[in-house]
């Protein structure tokens, strides 16, 4: 990086260049620009006034830290459009298979038939967690692959409130779903690429141009040693990939790095499978109607979305700052205690005056697991494997995730009625008990750490070099090295 002397301080001629290429021409109005060390703000020569925004390198990366927040945000908010038609998949039949099941149904399913619903949801939930998790900074990870599930919470939202104002029309409903769906396949046109993926294939420049937009550089031209720095640790996992050859994922399975990721996120869907989330939500008027709820059950599937939505959301903001594990514990241990009343409602129903209470506790229940057990696997999914095994072993685990869905799924009304609903929403809790055992020690925690440092973690390697840190603290660096 070049300097200039100018009356006023120093000015790296780089760093004007890369600002004079993202700041619009209307405010590019200096004759003779000085640096202002204390607020590092331009100065007009003449006249003292002060017409510029970002004379110092801290002040231009600042700005595109913010940015690229934005441009991150952004991307994965259309990547995640498309896992809406998931959500609107798993609440469908909680408003279908009423009509699909009668006898005078033209369309009529048996109980088979009718468990096959939601069968290509895993093929799109994995890619968006994915993508969402490779163009993000560690600082964003946690709150954009927790888009994947609030895209869900808000698909199944929709597909219920659909079912509740056109309850008689499931058809119409499917129709009104399936435009939904066309128009976010037609807004993933304009995405680029993940840069670690065009790496992976060598296209080196095109990952330089997708970086530099993803990290807010815009169509920026010069070097930018932020985007150099993150380009060369890509290059690097590319290398080490070429130099352990083409493995197949049978033989890379045997690495601690896989293995044990693998071992641990598969686990974790199965607490959260067992526990019986995706139940409330399949046959949600079903479990308000077993639970003595004293409102519409239909209504009720409404309140359940609106929750998990609000939930999510929450989710977002708290993933980053709890972490994954407080937040895990804290829903394993609500979801137990809200089966646990719900069955203590079914063997003793309540009184008069308390008739709002199975309702409470199922909200609260949806509340809780939203909080934890839903999301925190889902967010966890993209970040534990390595970048080579990430696609087919994110697969892997889905396959895995929607298989134990299916069975507990099919499972429930035969377990309602050879146990009883109490007994079952026992079980639900205890299975609720365990996972916050295995959350406590097993699941590893990985807020604040690269997906370097995840993977470092699971080989068993001692780290070294330091953790990322954030725009801010880079722009510090990056500004007091130049000056130096």
């Amino acid at each position: 990086m070049t300097n200039e002397k100018r009356p006023g301080g120093t000015v790296h001629a780089d760093a004007e260049d890369v600002y004079r290429q993202l700041t619009p021409k209307n405010n590019l109005q200096l004759i003779s620009p000085t640096l202002t060390p204390a607020s590092g703000k331009v100065k007009d020569a003449e006249d003292g006034t002060l017409v510029g925004l970002y004379g110092s390198v801290v002040e231009l990366a600042r700005a595109a830290s913010k940015r690229s927040n934005r441009m991150q945000l952004m991307m994965s908010i259309l990547a995640n459009l498309t896992v809406l038609s998931s959500g609107m998949g798993l609440g469908y039949s909680a408003i279908t298979l009423h009509s699909l099941t009668r006898e005078d149904d033209p369309l009529r399913l048996n109980s088979d038939q009718a468990s096959w619903f939601g069968l290509v949801i895993g093929l799109v939930s994995a890619p968006a967690s994915i993508y969402s998790a490779e163009i993000a900074t560690p600082s964003m990870r946690g709150r954009l692959t927790v888009l994947t599930s609030l895209a869900i919470a808000l698909g199944i939202l929709m597909i219920y409130t659909f079912g509740y104002f056109i309850p008689e029309n499931f058809r119409l409903v499917a129709a009104i779903a399936g435009g939904c769906c066309v128009c976010s396949l037609l807004m993933l046109i304009p995405l680029p690429e993940s840069p670690a993926w065009l790496m992976s294939k060598e296209r080196e420049s095109e990952a330089e141009r997708s970086l530099k937009k993803i990290r807010g550089f815009g169509n920026c031209d010069k070097t930018i040693p932020e985007i150099e720095h993150e380009l060369s640790r890509l290059r690097d996992n590319v290398e080490a990939q070429k130099l352990a050859g083409k493995e197949r994922f049978v033989d890379l399975i045997r690495q601690p790095q896989v293995y044990k990721p693998l071992g641990v996120i598969i686990g974790f869907f199965g607490f959260q499978q067992f526990s019986g989330i995706f139940v409330v939500v399949v046959y949600a008027a079903k479990v308000s109607s077993e639970a003595s709820v004293s409102i519409d059950p239909f209504l009720c599937t409404v309140l359940i979305g609106i929750t998990r939505v609000i939930a999510t959301t929450l989710v977002a903001y708290i993933l980053d700052t709890l972490g994954r594990k407080p937040p895990s514990i804290f829903s394993g241990v609500g979801m137990a205690a809200c089966m646990f009343g719900i069955a203590a409602c079914i063997f003793h129903p309540p009184a008069e005056n308390l008739r709002w209470l199975p309702t409470f506790l199922i909200i609260t229940y949806i509340f809780t697991s939203t909080l934890g057990f839903l999301t925190m696997p889902f967010s966890m999914l993209a970040e534990l494997f390595p970048q080579k095994v990430r696609g087919p072993a994110s697969g892997v685990t889905v396959f895995f995730t929607y298989l134990m869905s299916f069975v507990i799924i099919k499972l429930y009304p035969t377990m309602v009625e050879g146990m009883g609903s109490a007994n079952v929403f026992i079980f639900y809790g205890a299975v609720s008990l365990l996972g916050v055992l295995y959350v406590c020690y097993i699941v590893p925690e990985t807020k604040g750490k690269s997906l370097q440092e995840i993977e470092d973690y699971f080989r068993g390697k001692v780290l070294t070099r330091r953790s990322s840190q954030s725009a801010d603290e880079d722009c510090a660096d990056l500004s007091s090295s130049a000056e130096a």
